[in-house]
């Protein structure tokens, strides 16, 4: 007992250690789920190049799903994952709840597969909306040297968007907090971190200034709050004409993260 009780109190004060860390000191880590999908020699040959190249690094390698998952709460500088590691539809749906759970990061995933044709129309119906981030390689049609450029590509590219902005024509309203007033809108760019919208009303916007906008929900999703998706953001930037305005949505919940997500994705699946 007394053993154990030392067990925990250990075990407590290695989290609390990482957990009140400086963000700088702590390491960034590299997922590598490929465990009983690919050939020991190349997963070892991949594990010696990100050692070797990128010392400042933590790669761990997860053997099951209930490991990935525990892995996915860390900093992550890349997730490598073979599509087949845990059942495809599993595996987009935790990649997804990660991605939209922490919005405001930009965790690429590389995913390994054997059926490119599979992977795309999976990660099509769950995971367009990031695809900015992402990408694939069919492994079996590449040498080692190839496979260790994509690789390298994902956890260098910093300059990526955390997702992927989709034209639209879509009739809306903002309302201004600093006006305390509300004038119709038009959505003409949008993504799940935010978008560009067009005002119709002669607002003088600024920096900075808190706004709400309302999406209408799509009819074919099922809706159990009314008509609207209402959303709170900030400007980012007032284009020279005054009337156009860049945004990122704040303070967004659990479940208007998923509503919006949601949302996305069924446009998307509209343009294809």
């Amino acid at each position: 007992m007394a053993d154990a009780q030392v067990g925990d109190k250990e075990e407590k004060t290695n989290i609390s250690e990482y957990l009140d860390t400086p963000r700088k000191r702590q390491k960034n880590f590299v997922v590598l789920a490929v465990y009983g999908c690919m050939d020991l020699d190349l997963v070892k040959y991949i594990e010696s190049f990100v050692k070797r190249t990128y010392p400042g690094l933590a790669l761990v390698r997860p053997k099951n799903e209930e490991e990935l998952a525990r892995y996915l709460t860390r900093k992550l500088s890349i997730i490598i994952i073979h599509d087949q590691f845990i059942p495809q539809e599993r595996c987009f749906n935790l990649i997804q709840e990660v991605k939209t759970r922490r919005r405001k990061d930009v965790i690429p995933v590389l995913f390994f597969t054997e059926n490119q044709e599979e992977l795309i129309r999976g990660y099509r119906d769950h995971l367009s909306a990031f695809q900015e981030a992402d990408d694939f390689c069919d492994y079996t049609a590449l040498n080692k040297t190839q496979i260790l450029e994509y690789i390298k590509q994902g956890i260098d590219n910093k300059n990526r968007r955390r997702s992927r902005r989709y034209k639209v024509s879509i009739a809306s309203t903002l309302y201004s907090l600093r006006h305390d007033s509300k004038v119709n809108a038009h959505f003409i760019d949008l993504s799940i971190h935010g978008g560009l919208i067009r005002l119709n009303g002669g607002l003088d916007m600024k920096c900075d200034d808190q706004i709400k906008v309302s999406l209408p929900k799509n009819p074919r999703l099922i809706s159990q709050g009314g008509e609207f998706i209402r959303l709170s953001g900030r400007v980012r930037r007032v284009h020279i004409g005054g009337d156009v305005l860049a945004f990122s949505f704040e303070n967004i919940s659990e479940q208007k993260n998923t509503e919006l997500t949601k949302y996305i994705l069924d446009l998307i699946k509209d343009q294809v």
